[in-house]
């Protein structure tokens, strides 16, 4: 990411629906690309410094800009982070072990539903429709060795807002999954409708000859009596390659569907595609004098 002041990164956490804690002059969060533990320091220059006990903390720029772009496309003014955070607190989970994911059976109040914290911890409410009630709420978080619980006995209020959370979250978590099943389904497809192109990128003469023949491959056109797409992998990294409009093309001429192409981005990235301009240049000849073939594409990171 950019350096920013620690204004500017809270308001990026903001955007995304990432909860964030200020203890003893600095800012807590978890780490929206692993779910590690994140600091965030400003330092003497005003700029913010990010450290995770996970990772390195390299995606965490496209992780803020995938949920952001998913909470603009869901019309969702909560992500599942910030509803099980509130959550959290609600129920005295530790503030370094809160709840990072909900799932249930079903719908239906008579089935159960689970939660389950960063160190791996389930909670299990065996009935929905018990979750309502103050003390069944509790029981399974002070069944849990070592999580101390609610200050103060919960409220019948209380109860009813936890189980909104927990609801809340959990459908989101279906809706994305629901989301990321059909956006696996459109790279199948694409697969399938593909060129396949392969070269070892530390050949500077093969990448150059391979991504020039790729940009020289015609738009996809799902009408066209020969391929137009292509799907290139870098044999010495494992990297693959998509042109970005060939899969624009795919989705709405291929597939007949009509899609908001920053939601469509957001759960690409989801599932490791990002934007990425990919370029070569002609190896063995004067910079002012190569040709340069470069063009947008979608690039996956095994």
């Amino acid at each position: 990411m950019s350096p920013l002041t620690l204004k500017e990164m809270l308001a990026e956490f903001d955007a995304a629906g990432v909860a964030y804690t200020a203890v003893n002059g600095h800012h807590e969060a978890l780490c929206p690309a692993c779910e590690g533990f994140l600091t965030l320091t400003e330092g003497e220059d005003g700029q913010v410094t990010l450290g995770c006990s996970e990772c390195d903390g390299s995606q965490i720029g496209n992780k803020l800009h995938s949920r952001t772009q998913l909470r603009s496309a869901n019309g969702n003014g909560q992500e599942p982070v910030a509803q099980l955070a509130k959550a959290s607190t609600m129920l005295g989970l530790r503030p370094d072990d809160p709840l990072v994911h909900v799932w249930r059976q079903s719908p239906h109040v008579g089935t159960p539903l689970n939660a389950r914290t960063e160190a791996g911890v389930t909670l299990r409410w065996e009935r929905q429709r018990d979750m309502l009630k103050p003390e069944a709420l509790a029981l399974p978080v002070l069944a849990t060795t070592g999580v101390p619980g609610p200050e103060k006995p919960l409220t019948k209020q209380q109860a009813h807002t936890v189980y909104k959370l927990l609801v809340e979250a959990s459908e989101t978590f279906e809706q994305q999954v629901d989301a990321l099943d059909e956006v696996r389904a459109y790279l199948s497809g694409f697969e399938d409708a593909s060129f396949p192109l392969s070269c070892d990128f530390t050949d500077p003469a093969a990448r150059f000859l391979t991504i020039d023949e790729m940009k020289a491959f015609p738009r996809f056109d799902p009408r066209a009596e020969t391929v137009g797409a292509s799907l290139l992998t870098d044999l010495s990294s494992g990297h693959r390659y998509i042109r970005s409009l060939d899969f624009a093309d795919y989705v709405r001429k291929g597939r007949g569907v009509t899609v908001e192409w920053a939601a469509l981005m957001s759960d690409m990235a989801e599932l490791g595609w990002h934007g990425h301009e990919l370029q070569a240049w002609e190896p063995d000849v004067p910079r002012r004098e190569a040709r340069h073939p470069h063009f947008r594409s979608l690039k996956w990171t095994p």
